[in-house]
């Protein structure tokens, strides 16, 4: 083959290359761009710093090209509970809107407790709980609330030291800075270091509970005339009796 002939040959020849790669490329990010995704969208107006429940999430399916930046995606419908209790919207997320991971953060002290209280109560946080007390102590746990102080007994005309318990299946929210939020194994052992720490200049933490209005005053009033004792109940036990008054009589009868 003559030379003249051979050069604009191999020319050709890798021009058809060039065009190919750069159609494959072309082809490939098509295809990718209109792949189908199955992306989280909010289902209803969710406010700010809203604990994600269930109702509040859906999936649709859309091209990956029309995906907002670190949007929430999943492969099944059913992954989304995953995300239900356990995340709060940083920011409001208007209904049908993509949801992405920044505008999402984990149930812990950054959320605040507001994020676990529930519409039309209280959290109450009852400080200076014994670091011994509040370690055996979880969210969502159950507690009974007991007040000690002293009252005046009517049958010996004396001041007599008697418990009574005030408030009935309580639920915890958080314990110091602890709000159920689900932890790896870095977080579980970065947060006991702090406590730890914590503890060395003071031995109490914080139990925050969910209360009434109403039974919140109570508690406000009885930390003002005695001591008050959490007493914790099994998680199963619904139940609220009437509960005689203890005292020191009535023990040594």
């Amino acid at each position: 083959m003559k030379k003249g002939v051979f050069l604009p040959l191999v020319i050709a020849i890798l021009a058809a290359v060039v065009y190919f790669i750069i159609l494959f490329s072309n082809q490939s990010k098509f295809e990718e761009n209109s792949k189908l995704e199955r992306v989280v969208i909010a289902i209803r107006d969710l406010p700010e710093r809203k604990v994600i429940t269930k109702g509040d999430l859906g999936v649709i399916e859309m091209p990956n090209k029309f995906l907002q930046k670190d949007a929430f995606t999943v492969t099944r419908d059913s992954d989304i509970t995953k995300l239900e209790n356990n995340l709060v919207t940083r920011i409001a997320i208007p209904k049908g809107n993509q949801v992405s991971k920044a505008a999402l953060t984990s149930l812990s002290p950054e959320a605040g407790l507001s994020a676990r209280v529930s519409p039309l109560w209280r959290g109450f946080v009852l400080t200076d709980v014994p670091s011994s007390v509040a370690n055996l102590i979880k969210p969502d746990d159950w507690v009974d609330v007991l007040l000690t102080f002293d009252a005046y007994m009517k049958n010996t005309g004396q001041k007599e030291k008697i418990t009574a318990t005030i408030l009935q299946r309580i639920k915890v929210l958080g314990v110091g800075n602890d709000l159920g939020q689900g932890m790896d194994a870095n977080q579980l052992r970065a947060t006991r270091e702090r406590e730890a720490s914590a503890s060395a200049f003071n031995d109490s933490s914080a139990i925050s509970l969910a209360l009434h209005p109403r039974d919140a005053q109570y508690l406000a009033l009885a930390k003002e005339e005695g001591i008050i004792t959490l007493v914790v109940r099994r998680r199963e036990d619904q139940g609220v009796h009437s509960i005689a008054i203890a005292s020191l009589t009535e023990m040594f009868k």
